[in-house]
């Protein structure tokens, strides 16, 4: 009888996939999480960028429409200091950390993930034109989390924000209510970050843009 060609397979393949599925589904679940959540982050800035500019409604639209979050935080620093705000310690807090974030999420939407050793690694070799502008980092369920969980805290943050703009633009006036959970939502915009950015390494430290000052050629004299 021949031998069949195709065969079943053992127990230990089938849990070894289904580990492999179920590793890939948590990474999908955190990093739906986090997209979304950073949409939300997103959409709390332009929300705070109207408020400190007064300008909102169709308006609002027309001038912001485009504003991505760098762009966003830019314009909200421009609009505070242009009305001689002193900076928000919460606010630079935040947008210290949406920095970094921000960086890793551009990385993993426009290079995706790559799974090997056991963990999600993300890179933007292909488009690196040398090793020192080369970036790879863990995108790691975990990492994701941390990264959402850190965006959460950046919600509260901004609502604060917001909520002192509205207040200080709209001239309205605090119940008790509302001071208590202003007050609940500072403490929880203050808690420690859980995501820690990666340090350069000491090549990346080195700015590689540096040239040996040009000397001006000498004047030549007149008679």
């Amino acid at each position: 009888m021949a031998e069949n060609a195709e065969k079943s397979a053992t127990p230990d393949e089938n849990s070894a996939e289904r580990s492999r599925d179920e590793i890939f589904k948590e990474y999908f679940f955190s990093l739906g999480k986090f997209i979304d959540i950073f949409a939300q982050v997103e959409k709390s800035m332009n929300f705070f960028l109207r408020y400190e500019s007064q300008v909102n409604g169709d308006m609002a639209g027309a001038l912001f429409r485009g504003f991505k979050v760098d762009g966003l935080k830019d314009a909200i620093k421009r609009v505070r200091s242009t009305n001689n705000l002193r900076d928000d310690p919460l606010m630079e807090r935040a947008f210290t950390q949406l920095t970094h974030i921000s960086s890793r999420r551009n990385d993993i939407v426009h290079f995706g993930a790559e799974f090997y050793d056991d963990d999600f690694f993300v890179t933007n070799a292909l488009k690196a034109h040398n090793e020192l502008s080369t970036r790879k980092f863990s995108a790691s369920p975990d990492i994701l989390d941390s990264m959402s969980s850190d965006l959460e805290t950046m919600l509260c943050g901004l609502a604060v924000c917001i909520l002192n703009a509205a207040d200080r633009n709209l001239s309205l006036a605090r119940t008790k209510d509302s001071i208590e959970a202003i007050a609940k939502l500072r403490l929880r915009a203050d808690v420690p970050w859980r995501y820690i950015p990666p340090q350069p390494s000491p090549k990346q430290r080195q700015n590689p843009q540096t040239h040996p000052k040009r000397q001006r050629p000498p004047r030549a004299s007149r008679r």
